[in-house]
């Protein structure tokens, strides 16, 4: 309130001055903000798709990896020549012992030489035995140990934390991931012992050293959040840490997360329920928009430099040639038509002056021209609308009656012929627009006639309109198109047969003419589109000219208030209410309403 005060009492030059200065820097400032935060957002939303597609495929990796895992263990288990091995006591033959060592060795090395990424298969039976597919030189496993217990007491694969240390051979510091599964005697059920892979952390390492942009990266952890592999090496097997997120999106497969100063970007892979995290810095994302910010910013104080220069400048010399015009202009608006601007100058203002004193000269003219000619448009548009109504059905009305004649059906042709022709003459009217109700009636009563000799086994009709009504007047020709709509589209799609009622209400306000016939129907859609077709209301619409030049002339002449009401249920039939004004005292075509 203060401020359009304040800016109401400012004088014209200092508006100008405020408005240009406005009109100059605020679409600078929105200019530079809207850019800055378009370019951080193409820029996030870039990062974040490519980086989310590097971690999917990474995801991917993994899995294939560690169901390659999965499927060495269990094809380890199920070796019958290893459920053998581990069913029965060891030998006390050393010969023999070392036979069958060399035997089960040999085939954990086959299964070792398929898959390539791993670093050793070790079975570890209750009966003591130890079978290995590397020449690593064995510790003391036993099946008292916590790592096998664990195996053993599990119904699916086992996975450990990354390690320094292979639990069955001595190793050279290499990291490693240890998967472990139980294999049950296929005899009698029973655990007979466990099968341990080791796999070189390395290889996944592999799969994650794919940089995400130019500072992001990404590392695996496990399902409870310790790290598997990590470009950090001091972070192996450690709680993975990571900063408090603001928001979290779910981007298809993956989690995008968002915190302070990273966006994470998290895949769970369905074999272990390990994840990839990605990682990318913020201030990655932030630098090129800076850059935007800054050349904006320069942009700003040059521009607004030029502008408080200029628009002073402007003002003043715009100023006074308006203070004359807005004098002359009070003159005009307290009805002074004689009034005459001098032109001073050939610029805008010139101009301006030049065209009100011709503007003024032929206003009065001009508003009354208006007047007549919108008079004569709306009759024109009515009178168009009318005679758009096409008795399509001539041709096979005239067929009919030809057929009629030739069949010696007499009595029929001439009360075919009786029908049409009062059909037309009251369609005709003597060149009137508006007739009575009761001429209507007989109007489509007459239509009735011809088309149910035609389709008499179709529909059977009735009318019932009270007399009250007969007085009033209507433009003729609104409901033929119904009823011709209720008998196409209606009762004749029907194998029983139907039946129309055409009535009509009177309330204190208007005037309610009723179609409905037990025809097919319509569906939702269907009723949809012709509501948007009467209604020129987006979406699809129906080709129903008829209707909707019924619908027109009522809305042209009576008003919006007023037209055509459609309810229908497929199946049952279709109710059609015209509502129209009640209108008495026709006269050359002009009414008045009751």
């Amino acid at each position: 309130m203060i401020l359009n005060k304040f800016y109401a009492n400012l004088s014209l030059q200092r508006k100008l001055l405020l408005q240009f200065i406005i009109l100059s820097i605020v679409p600078i400032i929105l200019i530079g903000i809207v850019a800055f935060f378009v370019s951080y957002n193409v820029t996030k939303n870039n990062a974040v798709q490519y980086s989310k597609e590097i971690v999917h495929q990474s995801t991917q990796k993994m899995d294939e990896l560690l169901m390659g895992v999965t499927k060495t263990a269990s094809m380890t288990a199920d070796e019958p020549a290893i459920q053998e091995a581990l069913r029965k006591p060891l030998s006390n033959k050393i010969a023999d012992r070392y036979a069958k060592e060399l035997d089960i060795n040999t085939r954990l090395n086959f299964y070792q030489s398929y898959n390539d990424k791993l670093f050793g298969i070790y079975v570890i039976g209750r009966n003591g035995g130890l079978y290995k597919s590397n020449y690593g030189t064995e510790k003391e496993a036993t099946s008292d140990a916590a790592w096998y217990t664990k195996i053993a007491s599990s119904n699916d694969i086992t996975w450990f934390q990354t390690s320094k240390e292979s639990q069955i051979v001595h190793t050279a510091g290499e990291y490693l991931i240890a998967a472990g599964l139980p294999i049950k005697d296929k005899a009698n059920g029973n655990i007979s012992g466990v099968v341990m892979v080791d796999i070189p952390e390395q290889e996944l390492s592999k799969i994650v050293e794919a940089k995400l942009g130019k500072t992001g990266y990404m590392f695996i952890v496990d399902d409870q959040d310790y790290v598997v592999t990590h470009f950090n090496r001091n972070l192996l097997a450690q709680k993975a840490e990571l900063e408090p997120t603001k928001k979290v999106e779910k981007m298809q497969e993956a989690l995008v997360k968002y915190s302070k100063h990273y966006i994470y970007i998290e895949e769970t892979s369905s074999v272990t329920g390990w994840k990839i995290v990605g990682m990318i810095p913020l201030n990655e994302l932030t630098r090129e928009s800076i850059i935007i910010r800054n050349i904006i910013i320069g942009i700003f104080v040059i521009v607004c430099t030029i502008a408080i220069i200029f628009s002073w400048h402007f003002s003043r010399r715009t100023v006074q040639p308006i203070k004359e015009v807005s004098t002359l202009m009070k003159k005009v608006e307290a009805g002074d038509f004689s009034i005459k601007m001098p032109t001073k100058n050939q610029d805008e203002i010139g101009q301006l002056s030049e065209s009100f004193n011709v503007m003024i000269r032929k206003l009065q003219g001009l508003m009354d021209s208006v007047r007549k000619e919108q008079e004569s448009l709306r009759q024109a548009e009515l009178k168009s609308l009318q005679y758009q109504i096409n008795p399509h059905f001539l041709y096979n009305t005239l067929d009919s009656i030809v057929w009629l004649v030739r069949s010696k059906k007499n009595d029929d042709a001439i009360k075919m012929v009786m029908a049409i022709t009062k059909l037309f003459r009251i369609g005709i009217s003597k060149g009137k627009d508006i007739i009575s109700i009761k001429e209507e009636i007989e109007h489509v009563e007459n239509y009735l006639i011809i088309q149910q000799m035609r389709y008499a086994k179709k529909f059977d009709y009735t009318i019932d309109f009270p007399e009250n009504l007969y007085p009033y007047q209507v433009f003729k020709v609104i409901l033929q198109p119904i009823v011709e709509n209720a008998i196409y589209h209606g009762v004749k799609l029907k194998r029983e047969k139907g039946h129309i009622w055409l009535s009509g209400i009177e309330t204190e306000e208007y005037i309610m003419l009723i179609v409905k016939d037990t025809g097919l129907g319509m569906e939702e859609d269907v009723l949809q589109k012709l509501n948007n077709t009467l209604k020129d209301a987006p979406g699809e619409k129906l080709n129903i000219y008829g209707i909707k030049n019924v619908e027109e002339r009522i809305k042209l002449f009576f008003g919006s208030s007023y037209g055509l009401t459609f309810r229908s249920v497929y199946g049952e039939g279709t109710t059609v209410e015209i509502k129209i004004p009640k209108v008495i005292g026709v006269m050359n075509n002009e009414s008045t309403v009751s």
